[in-house]
């Protein structure tokens, strides 16, 4: 009976201990494909480039890349012809960049109700009908491409609830070919911003 019941808790604590009790670190897929990216103009750096080139990558992790790169047989072929391929960083909290407001919000100080029959909210610290994209012109960015910045999510940095973000890549291309995502992330702050309202006072 003891070695029954000894066999029975093993079991269990083998069971116990297998389960994972976080959440893994990073992201993740379940897409283990393999992509090879073949005729692209490749950038090494700033001034030195490879024609011709391929570029690997499974997992979200490049594995080969260069002019004499053998792809593999069970890969997902995409010709690159006349796309160019450059390593860069991403600015997910690009302030502003690339944004041009044609006008000034109207500060309200007296009730907290809308005064026009829209989606804004009545607090003017509270703009969650915002979207960054309608307002993106991509001016303004060379700065950042200067400096090695590729992709960039901008917002408008004003409010509690700032509203939607868009993402979108630094090129010389016009901005509608440059958008990755018109609603990219949900911006928040505890800064209430050039609301002239009280309320929120924490």
């Amino acid at each position: 009976m003891r070695f029954f019941l000894f066999l029975l808790f093993s079991c269990v604590y083998v069971n116990l201990s297998a389960q994972i009790g976080h959440w893994p670190n990073g992201t993740k897929s379940d897409n283990y494909s393999v992509y090879a990216l073949k005729n692209i103009k490749l950038y090494i750096d700033a001034d030195n480039f490879v024609e011709n080139a391929v570029l690997v990558w499974q997992d979200g992790k490049i594995i080969a890349s260069g002019a004499q790169v053998k792809i593999p047989e069970n890969a997902v072929v995409i010709d690159g012809y006349q796309h160019y391929v450059m390593p860069g960083f991403i600015d997910l909290y690009a302030a502003e960049a690339g944004l041009e407001f044609s006008k000034s919000p109207t500060a309200n100080k007296g009730a907290y109700s809308p005064n026009e029959a829209t989606a804004k909210y009545g607090n003017d610290a509270i703009k969650a009908d915002y979207k960054a994209v309608t307002q993106l012109t991509g001016a303004g960015t060379n700065d950042y491409a200067k400096n090695g910045f590729l992709t960039l999510n901008s917002f408008h940095a004003d409010g509690i609830i700032r509203g939607a973000s868009a993402l979108f890549n630094v090129s010389p291309l016009s901005i509608h070919k440059n958008i990755i995502h018109d609603d990219a992330a949900l911006m928040l702050s505890f800064s209430k911003g050039t609301s002239a309202q009280s309320y929120p006072g924490s």
